[in-house]
């Protein structure tokens, strides 16, 4: 059988998506001067804020086990990864901290911003209508009768 690894597939897309049994990354954040183990940690809280989610809260006692490394080379993973700001960590008291993937928060308002101005842009209806309209005037014009008063002034019919 089978064993169930995290794969790393390298995206030219600027989103970072976990499905399934695999994360895909930036080529930004694979190429990036990250050490080893500050990448390893990104990959492994990427996979962990899996579909819309980005924040994840594990202990560091557990990230040290899944990567088999100490607690102390956690921390200065965490805090190279804070400086480069690719994480924010959050305090909660004596329990885990919660860590939120900044550019996947990123990329999560680029496309809201993206999806709303395309929503707008599908919904804008034009003012602007086919008629001529006359810039001295907007004010509807006369109708006259020209040829009751071509005979008018020939002197053909009387003034009324």
């Amino acid at each position: 059988m089978r064993t169930k690894k995290m794969k790393n597939i390298v995206n030219n897309n600027t989103s970072t998506t976990t499905a399934g049994n695999y994360t895909i990354i930036q080529n930004a954040d694979i190429t990036s001067n990250l050490s080893n183990s500050a990448y390893r940690l990104y990959v492994l809280l990427l996979s962990m804020c899996y579909a819309d989610k980005d924040t994840c809260y594990p202990s560091q006692q557990y990230l040290a086990s899944k990567l088999h490394c100490s607690v102390r080379t956690i921390q200065r993973s965490l805090k190279e990864l804070i400086v480069d700001k690719l994480i924010k960590k959050q305090r909660r008291g004596s329990i885990s901290n919660i860590y939120t993937m900044l550019q996947k928060k990123i990329n999560q308002v680029g496309n809201t911003v993206a999806n709303k101005v395309n929503q707008i842009k599908n919904n804008y209806s034009s003012n602007k209508s086919n008629q001529y309209k006359d810039s001295f005037s907007n004010r509807k014009q006369r109708s006259y009768n020209l040829d009751k008063i071509e005979r008018t002034l020939l002197g053909w019919d009387e003034y009324e």
